[in-house]
């Protein structure tokens, strides 16, 4: 993917929940689930390796829980997280969809 797109977007139970430059999402993942996302993809080259693993299974698509989708099995999810609407953060052609990023969007 990093060799073919310039620009990225992650989804997550139908939504996206990032997006912006390929190589700048990659190298700094600002969603909770782009980063896990990230982790769990073997590097070629690196030899045998534990993986990680995004802990609990994805909501059921047509019964989402309220807030964010992926507060269940997020470690930095808070009670905003499963409540309302979910803050949308928008900086230097990136966009997130979370009210606790991993990066700070500048």
């Amino acid at each position: 993917m990093a060799q073919l797109c310039d620009r990225v977007a992650v989804m997550y139970a139908g939504k996206i929940v990032e997006t912006g430059p390929t190589d700048v999402v990659l190298d700094s993942p600002a969603h909770p689930y782009t980063k896990k996302l990230i982790a769990c993809v073997p590097e070629l080259g690196r030899g045998k390796g534990a993986l990680e693993a995004i802990p609990g299974l994805p909501p059921v698509v047509d019964k989402l829980p309220p807030g964010c989708a992926f507060a269940a099995r997020c470690s930095k999810a808070a009670d905003t997280c499963q409540q309302g609407e979910v803050s949308r953060n928008e900086a230097s052609g990136r966009m997130v969809l979370c009210h606790y990023p991993e990066e700070k969007l500048v």
